[in-house]
């Protein structure tokens, strides 16, 4: 059989058309840099205006709800990566470029992305699925997102995001899970599983020292050793239980009652990283979004089940 293409060959648009059906759309979340490629393709002319209108649109709805002057597309076109403060900048970016993304695709590739096979999206990624696969629009998933994002940005002050991971066996869900709650009980610091990446790691946010106390303790359950790598950035801790200072999850869920859409299953299917199965039908979506807020991710069952 020929090789697959390396990554480096040029596809086809008629390779793009055989292979959607069996393709896996995956949507990005929120990362430390979040520019991307964008700065190159709003710099093709033919790509512009579709770029244009998505960021447009998405930034006027930020500017209103953070009273603050936003420019994403001068922010693409000086390379200006959003700062951790301009953390609903970040989110207005990403879920716009996303959209603009797709319709470059079907317009000017003559390529139907809604003929996948699935869609998923990690974070923040799964509301951009929604939006594509037809069950929320854009301006109502904004305007949720953007203010969620205002609501949770506080919150990630003090707050220390890492990867507990080990070369060994499999570390099981709710036993970690278990840890985080004796240790939460103490009252010196909150920690939370943010998502499970593999059977033996996972993403996990705490504040004060609860990261080496959930080490230590998980070190000592599964008489092996544990070991836990920190990242330096600032982080919101969505998908843990840390957002529930802020009433973060009640808030959300109150704007949901009057969100537009919601009641059409997706299409394509969506993996949701909240059960890590195919579980939007157009009834449950509010309810899988109030717990996409607070619980873990579930990106190893989606990635399996891929």
């Amino acid at each position: 059989m020929p090789s697959p293409p390396s990554p480096t060959t040029p596809i086809s648009r008629e390779q793009l058309r055989r292979g959607m059906p069996t393709t896996a759309l995956a949507f990005r979340g929120y990362n430390s840099t979040n520019l991307g490629r964008t700065p190159q393709l709003l710099a093709i002319p033919r790509y512009r205006e579709v770029l244009t209108r998505h960021l447009e649109r998405a930034q006027q709805i930020c500017a209103e709800l953070t009273h603050r002057p936003v420019d994403l597309l001068q922010m693409i076109e000086q390379q200006l990566e959003p700062t951790p403060d301009q953390y609903p900048e970040a989110l207005a970016l990403i879920v716009s470029v996303s959209q603009a993304q797709l319709e470059l695709l079907q317009r000017h590739l003559e390529t139907d992305p809604h003929l996948a096979r699935i869609a998923f999206g990690f974070s923040l990624g799964e509301i951009s699925a929604l939006i594509f696969s037809g069950v929320l629009t854009e301006d109502a998933a904004l305007q949720v997102v953007l203010r969620l994002a205002i609501d949770c940005q506080p919150l990630a002050e003090g707050v220390t995001l890492g990867v507990i991971f080990s070369r060994g066996a499999a570390i099981e869900l709710d036993r970690l899970w278990l840890l985080c709650q004796r240790i939460n009980q103490r009252g010196a610091g909150t920690v939370g599983i943010s998502a499970q990446l593999s059977p033996n790691s996972y993403l996990v946010m705490g504040t004060e020292n609860t990261l080496e106390e959930l080490r230590q303790s998980a070190s000592e359950q599964w008489g092996r050793k544990i070991q836990i790598k920190k990242d330096p950035n600032r982080w919101p801790p969505l998908h843990t239980p840390l957002v529930w200072k802020g009433q973060v999850r009640d808030k959300a869920c109150e704007l949901m009652q009057t969100m537009a859409g919601g009641f059409n299953p997706p299409s394509p299917p969506i993996l949701s990283l909240v059960t890590g199965k195919n579980s939007y039908d157009g009834i449950r979506t509010r309810r899988l979004l109030a717990e996409w807020i607070d619980q873990p991710q579930c990106l190893w069952q989606a990635v399996s089940q891929t």
